[in-house]
């Protein structure tokens, strides 16, 4: 008797399927590919693949029953294993769009035998889809003086990193749309080398860079060069990216709650800034304007003119310009205790 196993998956069209990311165990049993399971992503309706094993049981059999070296199969290989599957998709270009809500939707369901008294695969039954989503946000970044009106600034450079010592870049592209730049995704990164089509972001002329393909979670942003005539940002700004979604909901997720609050209820974003202007340094916080329904937050990075110390965000600095300030008094004091003294002498 054979019994016929199958999962089917269909993916919302922003939804890339990884073909080579199939993952299939038994048990602590890994399946090979194409010998004990195959992908089929060809000659379907509706779907966007299934994930095959002709034979479950001959393959259980195969892995857990027949007589291996040094194994005991009476006491060692036991029934009730558990058929995991493991496989990922990537947001595409047409995902821009549709940041935020509705979401990305995948539908999956089982298809398996159930006749015990066929002689062969016999008739098959199916689950209901179950459906799970996704998200992603969207950075409306401009860069502007300190002026007032202030003006929008051309010609900063930017790039993305995850970490707080901006070693992990999270590397972007031009948007297909026109319309700022994606996020590539990591999978695609091979070592510390920057994927094919990776930029570094740059203001227009309407001082606008947006980043589309964003998670919920801390990025920061580095600027790499300030417009003609501005002073450099020293230090990245922390962006933290914050959703909530309903605990209920996201777990047992019901198709199309997407586009409700059900799911993804409320977005909060944060830039965390350090500066030394004017003699001061400062760190503060900005709550930043957000979108829960498009999925977007805004952001305003200013840059400032003039000759006075730009920001560095280090204590050390501070330390630095103060005792070299002292020093310069000191000599300044003698300087004079010896012009004094030399005048005393003189007359």
């Amino acid at each position: 008797d054979t019994y016929y196993f199958a999962m089917h998956d269909r993916m919302d069209s922003q939804l890339t399927f990884n073909k080579d990311s199939v993952v299939v165990k038994v048990g602590n049993k890994t399946l090979v590919k194409d010998t004990d399971y195959k992908v089929v992503t060809t000659g379907l309706t509706g779907e966007t693949f299934q994930i095959q094993i002709t034979d479950l049981k001959a393959t259980i059999n195969k892995y857990f029953y027949a007589d291996e070296a040094g194994a005991n199969p009476e006491t060692e290989k036991l029934y009730g294993q558990k058929i995991v599957v493991e496989y990922n998709a990537t947001l595409n270009e047409s995902a821009q769009a549709d940041t935020g809500r509705a979401g990305f939707e995948n539908d999956v369901r089982l298809e398996y035998s159930n006749d015990p008294d066929s002689n062969g695969t016999g008739k098959t039954g199916l689950t209901p889809w179950d459906t799970v989503v996704a998200f992603t946000f969207r950075m409306d970044g401009i860069k502007v003086n300190d002026q007032t009106p202030e003006r929008k600034l051309e010609g900063a450079k930017f790039k993305l990193y995850s970490d707080e010592d901006c070693t992990k870049e999270v590397y972007v592209k031009k948007a297909s749309g026109g319309d700022g730049y994606t996020v590539i995704n990591r999978d695609s990164v091979t070592g510390d080398s920057a994927p094919n089509g990776a930029v570094e972001m740059v203001s227009d002329s309407n001082g606008i860079f947006n980043i589309i393909g964003l998670d919920s979670q801390v990025y920061y942003l580095k600027e790499t060069k300030a417009p003609d005539g501005y002073r450099l940002l020293k230090d990245p700004i922390k962006v933290n990216v914050k959703a909530t979604y309903g605990a209920d909901n996201r777990v047992n997720y019901v198709k199309g709650d997407g586009a409700t609050a059900k799911t993804l209820q409320k977005l909060e974003a944060t830039a965390s800034f350090k500066e030394f202007y004017t003699g001061a340094y400062s760190e503060y916080d900005k709550s930043l304007t957000t979108d829960v329904d498009t999925g977007t937050f805004n952001i305003k990075v200013v840059n400032k003119v003039g000759s006075k110390l730009p920001a560095t965000g280090s204590m050390a600095t501070l330390l630095l310009v103060a005792t070299g300030t002292a020093v310069m008094v000191t000599v300044l004091i003698r300087r004079r205790k010896n012009e004094k003294d030399e005048n005393s002498q003189i007359s």
